[in-house]
Parts: structure tokens; C-alpha cells; sequence
């Protein structure tokens, strides 16, 4: 079976992934608020386990920023224009990986759902003492080449694909 899992939870993933950054922005927006509803926005432009995720926060602080996979097993650093902090991608469920065969070539489909949460004590800069979770909607999707039993399902054989995750949820600043 083609095997997503480093691809897709870069999240996170996170991917997952890079749904807290959202609450990054809070202090850097100037804002007196400390916390609220974010939502957050993230794109794999590649499917290359180490490429990082650029992520759009909205919501109750505003931020840019990237998500770098991995750090640590099921941890992912979110770097913004303010700071950083990890979050946990290890509550994210596996969507089942879906393969369509076409004339020449296969595409599949694939994701993650679930809550990802931010790693106590790792806020630096304007993020120390974040704390919270976004609830994530990650999905892969990709091309890969038709062999001559079928789609040719090694991952690293995957000719092209993007990763998005959107998600909301809660953070705050302790």
C-alpha cells in the first residue's frame, strides 16, 4: 500500500499540524485579548516528508509562519513572525487511502482528522504560555505512475502532490 503517513503529517500532519499558530499572532496583532477562537489555514506545496507548511492563523490573533514536521515523533514546531511552539499530532486518525486509476497515470487521495494541541511549556517570544487545541481537517492528494499491474503505489514514486489543512478551534496565554 502507498504509505502517506511522513507526506501527510509533516503535521501533521500536521499538520496538522500547523493549526495553533493561529494563536501566535495575539500578541503580535497588539491585541489586548489573550486568546479566543482561531482558525487556521496550512499548505504542503510537495510531499516530501521534511518540506515545511506555510500556515495563515486567523481569528483571534493574526500570524503567519511555517510548520516543520517531525521535530520530535508526533511533534511539529510552528515558527512565526513572533515566536514559536510545538504541537502534538499524535490524536490525528488516518483517512483511508483512496487510488483512482486513469488512462495513463493514478491519482489517490488520502488525510487526517482530529485535535492537535499545543505542547505545554513550549511558547517562546510572544507565544510563552500558550496553551490549546484546533480541531484539523488535513488532506493529500497526489499523482503516481500506472504500471503494468496497476498504480504503482511507492511513495517514492509519487509524481506530484499538495497537502491543505484547515481548522478552528481554542487558545489562550497563561
Amino acid at each position: 500500500m502507498f504509505k502517506l503517513r511522513n507526506a501527510v503529517v509533516p503535521t501533521a500532519v500536521g499538520l496538522a499540524l500547523g493549526t495553533l499558530t493561529v494563536s501566535a499572532g495575539l500578541a503580535a496583532s497588539g491585541s489586548t485579548a489573550r486568546g479566543g477562537r482561531v482558525r487556521v489555514y496550512e499548505v504542503y506545496g510537495s510531499l516530501a516528508p521534511n518540506a515545511p507548511g506555510s500556515d495563515v492563523i486567523t481569528g483571534a490573533i493574526t500570524d503567519v509562519g511555517s510548520d516543520t514536521q517531525n521535530v520530535a515523533p508526533k511533534i511539529n514546531e510552528i515558527t512565526l513572525g513572533n515566536g514559536s511552539f510545538e504541537i502534538d499530532t499524535s490524536k490525528l486518525t488516518p483517512v483511508p487511502l483512496v487510488w483512482e486509476q486513469g488512462p495513463s497515470e493514478c491519482s489517490f487521495h488520502t488525510g487526517f482528522t482530529g485535535d492537535v494541541t499545543i505542547v505545554p511549556s513550549s511558547g517562546t517570544g510572544s507565544y510563552a504560555g500558550i496553551t490549546g487545541s484546533v480541531y484539523v481537517i488535513v488532506h493529500t492528494v497526489g499523482t503516481a505512475p500506472l504500471a503494468s499491474t496497476g498504480c504503482d503505489e511507492n511513495p517514492n514514486d509519487a509524481l506530484g502532490g499538495l497537502s491543505w489543512v484547515k481548522g478552528s478551534g481554542s487558545v489562550s496565554f497563561h
